[in-house]
């Protein structure tokens, strides 16, 4: 799909990685008596029930696993991706989560080189190697803080995010936006519910930073599909870094759990060789008949 309007794109790449930030936040203000496994399913319900309408037309073909398979792929992985970042804020500072998640082209490279054979030219290699060593940053600094656990949860995450990128391009091709982003809040729903995590009936103001992760995260989604419609792929991708320097700028001047030594350099580290490998990516060869496709945007 060809990039439609630019100013409208940028605008809506934008407003999604400052709506996905307050989702960031707003799930940190919840008690640990809230698990992120009861938040993450809140979130994927609040989407289901209020896309349900949209999708009511289409479920008929999404139940049909031959032609809906690569939503189901996307929704799916996608779903791992959210528990394992919603996690992550439950237990780590906000920048580091996100940074985690967005290790992802390491493993969209090696997807990429096995399936479609492509080599990465020097700046990606380059880019590559940085971001290693900025996730090899975070794993001492979370190491230091007896929370290894969160870096390795982490990088399953950004193992499915990769994978739920792969398979977005044939997904849009099939299904309209609100359809997709509904497959999607299924099977974060779903797969949330069966992660292990203590549930409590909210009270008062939980109620309200509760519903504030459900709308945000609804909107955060639609608005990334769309700016990706409306954008190059490159220009999209490197917005959604915007999330990362919000958060960090968070964590930084409000919350303290991101300290100026190996987290703040692993984020930093992660930002510049995703820069890299985003901005100089070399053109896949077209495969029509391919089942997954070019790395898209990301999934929160």
């Amino acid at each position: 799909m060809q990039p439609e309007n630019e100013a409208t794109g940028l605008l809506y790449g934008v407003a999604s990685a400052i709506l996905f930030s307050i989702m960031a936040i707003a799930a940190q203000q919840l008690p640990s008596t809230i698990s992120s496994s009861q938040i993450s399913t809140f979130r994927g319900i609040f989407t289901v029930i209020a896309l349900f309408p949209y999708a009511l037309p289409h479920l008929k073909k999404l139940l049909d696993f031959k032609l809906a398979r690569s939503v189901w792929i996307r929704s799916i992985s996608g779903g791992i991706a959210v528990i394992c970042y919603f996690f992550n804020l439950e237990f780590s500072s906000a920048a580091d989560a996100k940074a985690m998640a967005n290790t992802n082209p390491f493993y969209v490279a090696i997807f990429a080189a096995v399936v479609y054979r492509e080599r990465l030219t020097k700046l990606e290699f380059a880019g590559l190697v940085i971001l290693l060593s900025g996730a090899w940053m975070l794993a001492l600094n979370m190491n230091q803080d007896d929370s290894g656990l969160q870096w390795i949860v982490g990088t399953i995450g950004s193992l499915f995010t990769a994978i739920a990128f792969l398979s977005l391009k044939r997904a849009s091709g099939k299904f309209p936006t609100n359809v997709i982003v509904f497959s999607f809040g299924v099977a974060v729903a779903i797969v949330s519910a069966l992660t292990p995590g203590n549930w409590a009936m909210p009270h008062g103001m939980e109620w309200v930073w509760l519903i504030l992760v459900g709308a945000t995260g609804l909107g955060g989604q639609i608005f990334l599909t769309y700016s990706y419609m409306n954008l190059k792929n490159t220009v999209a991708s490197a917005l959604t870094l915007l999330q990362s320097l919000l958060l960090i700028g968070y964590d930084l001047a409000w919350t303290g759990r991101l300290d100026s030594g190996f987290g703040l350099w692993g984020n930093i580290l992660i930002m510049i060789g995703m820069i890299l490998m985003i901005l100089w990516k070399k053109k896949p060869i077209p495969a029509p008949a391919a089942v997954l496709q070019a790395p898209q945007e990301p999934i929160r």
